[in-house]
């Protein structure tokens, strides 16, 4: 029976917490990705953990779902996707650096940096949000909790004030599947 209980009080968390999601956040967002995309530029993602698992749904999700539909196809990079470069930059020179070295010089202003981290806190994403903040890049945050750092550090923050990992990251996921289905019904309509 405490299971059950567990359960219920689980799904009610998650049902009141998507009742209060800012509906205007997601579609602020939408309209920041179809700028990204009409101008050529690329997006770019990352996180930690589940969080990493996020960053690489969106990339699929995106170069799968998304390219099928566009006739110009999104140019959309998982940071955490590259397991040899990850750990070579985790071993040589330090975890904190793992998304910052991948983007030094690399990243451009007209580009968006994705960072995705359930506290808020992780250090190797806040570091490549204040690499791109000081170049000018836009940076998105998907946080928990009370967003930590990376709230404050970013343009735009879509955060799920939860104080719950498994809520924050189900949320995050679904945020993905929310913005990818509302373009491509957009997208649907208008041909």
């Amino acid at each position: 029976m405490m299971n059950e209980e567990l359960i219920k009080s689980y799904i009610k968390n998650e049902i009141d917490i998507l009742s209060a999601i800012d509906i205007d956040s997601i579609n602020k967002l939408i309209s920041l990705i179809d700028m990204v995309y009409q101008r050529g530029a690329t997006i770019y993602v990352c996180g930690n953990g589940g969080s990493a698992l996020t960053a690489s749904h969106i990339s699929c999700d995106f170069n799968k779902c998304l390219n099928e539909l566009y006739g110009n196809k999104f140019n959309v990079v998982c940071l955490n996707d590259n397991i040899g470069v990850i750990t070579a930059l985790a071993n040589d020179i330090s975890y904190q650096d793992i998304y910052y070295r991948q983007l030094v010089n690399k990243l451009k202003q007209e580009d968006l940096l994705i960072t995705i981290s359930g506290s808020g806190n992780s250090a190797n994403v806040i570091k490549v949000a204040e690499y791109a903040k000081s170049i000018g890049t836009n940076v998105v945050s998907l946080t928990g909790f009370d967003g930590g750092q990376l709230k404050t550090l970013s343009d735009f923050d879509i955060n799920i004030p939860i104080a719950n990992m498994q809520i924050v990251e189900d949320i995050h996921l679904m945020i993905n599947h929310l913005i990818v289905w509302s373009m491509l019904m957009n997208k649907s309509k208008k041909e």
